[in-house]
């Protein structure tokens, strides 16, 4: 499970301001990028952290 299972009992007026509700808006906003081309930079690499990574 993504989130916590009391996070339906959360009333609206709490809702606003949860810190659950920050993370579930990451979450989507990650997951929309990732559908609008995002995930082709993940198959590719990052080229800065690959050389971090490569022998010398």
């Amino acid at each position: 499970m993504l989130l916590d299972a009391d996070a339906r009992r959360i009333p609206a007026i709490e809702w606003k301001n949860a810190a659950l509700r920050k993370k579930v808006n990451r979450i989507v906003a990650s997951a929309v990028e990732l559908m609008n081309g995002g995930y082709l930079k993940l198959l590719r690499g990052d080229p800065v952290r690959a050389t971090r990574f490569r022998p010398r």
